[in-house]
Parts: C-alpha cells; sequence; structure tokens
C-alpha cells in the first residue's frame, strides 16, 4: 500500500490569507495539488494534513473512498508536528509514504507515478526516492515504511530535511520532466506568477 500524505496545516503568514483556498484551475489550490495523488493508480490512500482554519481548509478537500482528513491542532510548531500527525493516521501495513505539499498545483501524476516506480524497481528497495527535475530536487518525497520511527520523531519546523540528510548515501533520485515539484506558493507574488503560468 502506498500513502500520500499531503500536508495543508500551515497559516499562510506570508500570503496573508489561507492559500490553501485561493482560487485555481477552476477549484482552490489544495484541490490542484491533491488531484496528482488521487488521480495515481499507485496511490492506494490520500491524507490530508489540517491545521489554521482547519474546518474551511478541510472543506475544500475533495470527499472520496480514499481520502483521510486529519487535523493537527498543534501546527503553529511547525511542519514537523504535521508530518508526525499525518505518519501516526498511516495504516500499519503501508508500504510507502509520499510526503506532498498542498501548495504545490503543478505537480503532475506522471511525476508521482515516476517516483514510486522508482522505489517499487530497487533491489532492495530504496528508503528515499526523491523526484528531480532541471537538475534540482522536489516534491513529493517518498519514504519507505522502515523510516517511519525517524518521522514521527521529528521536531521544528526543518520538515523531513534531517531524514533524508541521514539517508543521503542509500537515497535514489527519479528523473521527472515536471517543473511543478519545484514550485510552491508562498507569497502573493508567486501565486501572481502562478496564474500567469496557468493562463
Amino acid at each position: 500500500m502506498i500513502v500520500a500524505l499531503v500536508l495543508a496545516a500551515g497559516g499562510s503568514t506570508r500570503m496573508g490569507r489561507p492559500k490553501q483556498l485561493l482560487p485555481y484551475g477552476g477549484g482552490t489550490l489544495l484541490e490542484a495539488a491533491l488531484a496528482p495523488y488521487l488521480a495515481a493508480p499507485s496511490v492506494d490512500r490520500v491524507i490530508v494534513v489540517v491545521g489554521c482554519r482547519a474546518g474551511e481548509v478541510a472543506a475544500a478537500v475533495p470527499q472520496g473512498d480514499r481520502v483521510d482528513i486529519v487535523r493537527n491542532p498543534r501546527w503553529a510548531l511547525g511542519m514537523a508536528s504535521s508530518i508526525r500527525c499525518g505518519v501516526r493516521a498511516v495504516a500499519p501495513d503501508a508500504g510507502a509514504i509520499l510526503l506532498g505539499l498542498g501548495d504545490q498545483p503543478r505537480v503532475t501524476t506522471a511525476a508521482v507515478e515516476r517516483v514510486v516506480a522508482a522505489w517499487r524497481a530497487g533491489r532492495p528497495r530504496p528508503p528515499i526516492v526523491i523526484p528531480m527535475c532541471a537538475g534540482r530536487r522536489g516534491h513529493p518525497v517518498l519514504f519507505d515504511r522502515a523510516l517511519r520511527a525517524e518521522l514521527t520523531g521529528l521536531r521544528g519546523d526543518r520538515g523531513a530535511r534531517a531524514v533524508v540528510e541521514r539517508h543521503a548515501a542509500g537515497l535514489v533520485l527519479a528523473k521527472v520532466r515536471c517543473p511543478g515539484i519545484l514550485q510552491d506558493v508562498d507569497t502573493p507574488a508567486e501565486y501572481d506568477a502562478l496564474r500567469e503560468r496557468a493562463s
């Protein structure tokens, strides 16, 4: 089982309003960010972690049998708290966790599938797979089930970077043709640029 864990709990302080709810592509930014995981045949479940203005953000999450919403009451402590909260909701038999971001609306289903395929092709399976485009690493990052305890032990606002650094020798880079893995939306200027590219 592959579980996509999408983080959408932040306070959007640099945006000045909840970026998850910004209009994009006929829906919201969050809906667009979730779409590639929901469309990916290899993803069995999608867990969305909400926090700031949880009720409003949760209402923007598409409903479905494969989708779960997890509320992180301690979202203000940083990204690590949302990762811990989400990982605890992942089924024990999940083989891997795809860690995605709720403010990356241009990630493609093909990129998601490429990351999962790179993990499945490994002999032995790698602890981490990171997509790479134009020589740069992006999201979603896949973590093998063996790293689950390390993910639930994270602290602070560095996300899962510490886990990636500890396993740098064994990680696999999956080349994708998807600039969207590099592009998140934090500021009004980035949002305006995103809409210009979309048009």
